[in-house]
């Protein structure tokens, strides 16, 4: 802000200059890292409007207005009857001048006060906006500028672990034996308890390691199934059904389920899965399946001799009442992996070939997965069917996922060295929108925005879309994951495992690192894009967790800035059982199979 030449040193004027359109000439180049490329475009926001800036800068060289230099006394040009006494002889014009401009100092004065508290007004809404996109947001985490450490553990004694069965409100839920704990995600504060019945219970709807997202969903409400000692767990013949309040850990509902040779399984907003094989048993001509081991099965020796099974009935009620939701026959597909038909012991040996064995059940946030022999589908809550005949199975990287935007992605996971696979977006309905002409890249952690802007790879290109799929731009970056997508920055990893910086708005790049890995291990990178334990911005900077396969106990934590790839923080961290990272409500989670783990 600066005053108007000639004009009185209480009166000021305002440049208001638009935030992002304009690059500063004067500002240094910044000194690029080791083996790291840098451009100096700077990220566009690709929304139509960036807020405007009040420049308050004093310009110091204005001279006097030669008026006001005036001594006292001087008549200025004017009749001397205009002077009033007690004003130093100054004519009654240049006394209301001054009236005046001190009228226009004290309006200056108002609107500088006025501007601040707007300023302070706008800065705390946009700071509470980008606490709750956080909050939300899969890897959203509030603060980061600090390498993270241990605040708060829940440990698991004995041959059961506990698990994390949900979220809400800022409370982790997690299960330890035969009791429920709402613990303070952010300062592990034991909220509430709820007891359980006594035997082994599974509650959920629990969380999905495998998405490459690192986010769990809020419940309203956790399910549990319990089953008295010596019972085969998850079978309902002896079972009960447990409903806590995720947010107070009060029981809301507990009643006996009795269902023959079913499986139940927490469900979606306070459901129940029940599982039951169906139909007639399976004929296989003079073959006999019965003397096939599961070694020949596996090795190609069954191959195509599982050519019938049972279908599989699946059904949603509330948990709480038992009523009924939606029913659905899944019939049984010969065209899914055989591992599917085999059972395994809980040391992880294969056992024998079960054409009715156990079934799997998923729960993500829209989304629910059932999978067992011959079995592979993905329903929404409502009972909606996602998948299609000739879909690729589970087992072969194909899920349906949620977008944040609503409707879903349904389509084979991106692989290093394969080749791309087309997928399809669908809307809420299961309708299908149109086929993505390449592979879609969820981002892994994201601040809540740029989520109008969708990144696809074709061939080696990654291409950026908006939400009706017309082409935004195009980038010779053969990315296999888009690590952050914050408003104004994608970060991705490519084939290479080099790790670039884009501009969300214009796809220039901003920076390179292509020895960010170089301290891990190879074999550490060799598994799939989603070479991380944890992926997660506060959208200022990415971090990294990367499990040291090799070591195998192992954690490398690596942060680095989003606009410019200067690394912020590195360190390792030893002695860590096999778990995963989320972020909840904000807040950095680790479960291992042996305990909970705040950091922060």
């Amino acid at each position: 802000m600066g005053r108007r030449r000639g004009a009185d040193e209480g009166a000021f004027t305002f440049d208001l200059e638009p935030e992002g359109d304009e690059e500063d000439a004067t500002a240094p180049e910044p000194r690029a890292p080791r083996r790291t490329r840098w451009r100096r475009a700077r990220p566009q926001d690709p929304s139509p409007s960036a807020p405007l800036l009040i420049d308050l800068s004093v310009v110091d060289d204005v001279p006097p207005d030669p008026q006001d230099a005036a001594p006292a006394g001087a008549a200025g040009g004017r009749d001397a009857g205009d002077r009033v006494p007690g004003e130093g002889g100054l004519p009654v014009a240049v006394r209301r001048a001054r009236g005046l401009l001190h009228g226009r100092r004290l309006l200056a004065g108002v609107v500088v006060a006025t501007l601040a508290l707007t300023a302070v007004v706008v800065d705390t809404i946009g700071d509470r906006g980008r606490v709750a996109a956080l909050r939300s947001s899969p890897g959203g985490v509030l603060e980061l500028s600090e390498r993270p450490h241990e605040l708060w553990r829940v440990e698991v004694a004995g041959d059961v672990p506990g698990g994390l069965v949900g979220v809400a409100e800022g409370a982790v839920v997690v299960q330890v034996h035969d009791e429920l704990l709402g613990v303070d995600a952010a300062s592990g504060e034991h909220r509430w308890q709820a007891d359980l019945p006594e035997g082994v219970s599974s509650c959920g709807p629990g969380l999905d390691p495998w998405t490459g997202r690192f986010h769990v969903k809020p419940v309203s409400a956790v399910v549990c199934v319990s089953t008295p000692p010596g019972s085969d767990p998850g079978r309902s013949d002896r079972a009960t059904v447990t409903v806590v309040d995720a947010a107070s850990g009060e029981v809301v509902a507990q009643r006996p389920a009795e269902v023959p040779e079913a499986m139940l399984f927490a469900g979606p907003d306070g459901g129940l899965v029940v599982a039951q094989w169906v139909g007639d048993a399976p004929r296989f001509g003079d073959r006999d399946l019965e003397r096939l081991t599961v070694d020949e099965l596996l090795s190609g020796a069954g191959e195509g001799l599982v050519t019938d099974g049972y279908d599989l009935q699946v059904r949603l009620e509330d948990a709480a009442t038992g009523k009924q939701r939606w029913q659905r026959t899944v019939r049984f597909d010969s065209g899914q992996d055989v591992s599917s038909c085999v059972a395994w012991n809980d040391d992880g040996t294969q056992s024998a070939i079960e054409l009715r064995g156990t079934v799997q059940t998923v729960v993500l946030d829209r989304v629910l997965w059932v999978g067992g022999c011959g079995i592979d589908a993905w329903f929404t809550p409502s009972g909606v069917r996602l998948d299609r005949g000739g879909d690729p199975s589970a087992s072969e990287g194909f899920s349906v996922l949620p977008l944040p935007s609503g409707g879903y992605v349904a389509q084979q996971e991106p692989d290093f060295g394969f080749p791309d696979r087309p997928g399809r977006l669908l809307r809420d309905d299961g309708s299908e929108v149109r086929s993505l002409d390449g592979t879609y890249l969820m981002p892994q952690s994201t601040d809540g925005g740029g989520g109008s802007v969708r990144l696809l790879r074709r061939s080696d290109r990654l291409v950026a879309t908006g939400e009706d799929g017309e082409q935004l731009w195009s980038a010779g970056v053969a990315a296999a994951a888009v690590s952050v997508q914050t408003s104004r920055v994608a970060v991705v990893l490519d084939d290479t495992r080099g790790v670039i910086g884009l501009d969300l708005g214009t796809g220039d790049e901003l920076w390179a690192r292509e020895e960010l890995f170089d301290d891990v291990d190879p074999v550490a990178l060799a598994y799939g894009p989603y070479l991380a334990d944890g992926m997660f911005t506060d959208g200022r900077l990415a971090a990294f967790v990367v499990r040291d396969y090799v070591q195998g106990d192992v954690l490398h934590w690596i942060a680095v800035d989003v606009t410019s790839g200067e690394e912020l923080w590195r360190f390792d961290v030893e002695g860590e059982d096999w778990g995963f990272h989320v972020a909840v409500d904000g807040h950095l989670v680790r479960w291992s199979p042996t305990a909970i783990v705040g950091l922060g």
